[in-house]
């Protein structure tokens, strides 16, 4: 199941996809149309290059590989469309092939595994908060209202500034195991306390993700956007 919302924006600059076994979720950056344009080459280019993967278990090669696929198509759009120069985009992807997982992310968009109420894992945001935090400058409670929470400090920009993004493989998925992916601007409803408590076992996922749209829309400015993916056997 899915979300996604512009919430209290213009436009909306996330853009989502589930193909082949993959699921992503990119958010565009740039502004002026730049962002929502990022976001779906992005988006739309890495979901190909997993729809055609003839192997099993995706290798970080693979990954690898998908996102020059898509910083190609940046580079070949931006020739053509010269004001989309410095459009960037993050990156969520996650992709299941019988017990495992693998994850991948590239900027501030984030990915959850949780068990039963518990979360196992989730993504360390590529942010200049995280790099003040790790260098002691601030303490995490700062993070939340600090004037440059919104720097990212990876994104697929395009060939001229290749993106690097961590890849975490989890071999022992279970039945009712949940995994989610998303924007930053969902954080702004919900946060990982509500997560811990509603992702449980026998949840029903729907009615979850309406109660989960209802309180974005309600408390995030920023857009919102999730794939909610829950393990029905093991």
């Amino acid at each position: 199941m899915s979300l996604s919302s512009k919430g209290k924006r213009l436009c909306n600059e996330d853009f989502l996809s589930v193909s082949g076994g993959a699921y992503i979720i990119c958010d565009g950056v740039g502004g002026s149309a730049k962002g929502e344009i990022a976001s779906k080459l992005a988006c739309e280019a890495i979901s190909n290059y997993f729809l055609h993967l003839s192997h099993g278990i995706p290798q970080k090669q693979d990954v690898m590989d998908a996102i020059i696929n898509a910083e190609d198509a940046f580079t070949k759009y931006v020739a053509k469309h010269p004001e989309s120069n410095g459009m960037a985009t993050t990156l969520a992807l996650l992709h299941i092939f019988g017990p495992v997982a693998m994850m991948a992310h590239a900027g501030d968009s984030r990915i959850y595994h949780v068990r039963n109420g518990t979360i196992l894992y989730q993504t360390k945001d590529h942010s200049l908060i995280n790099d003040l935090i790790d260098a002691g400058y601030i303490r995490e409670e700062e993070a939340k209202w600090h004037t440059q929470r919104s720097v990212i400090t990876r994104a697929i920009q395009g060939k001229h500034n290749p993106a690097l993004a961590d890849v975490k493989y989890i071999y022992d998925i279970r039945q009712n195991d949940f995994f989610i992916l998303c924007t930053d601007g969902l954080l702004e409803g919900i946060d990982n306390h509500f997560i811990e408590k509603s992702f449980v076992c026998n949840a029903e996922l729907g009615d979850l993700v309406k109660r989960i749209n209802s309180m974005c829309e309600e408390n995030a400015d920023d857009n919102f956007s999730a794939i909610f993916i829950e393990i029905l056997s093991s």
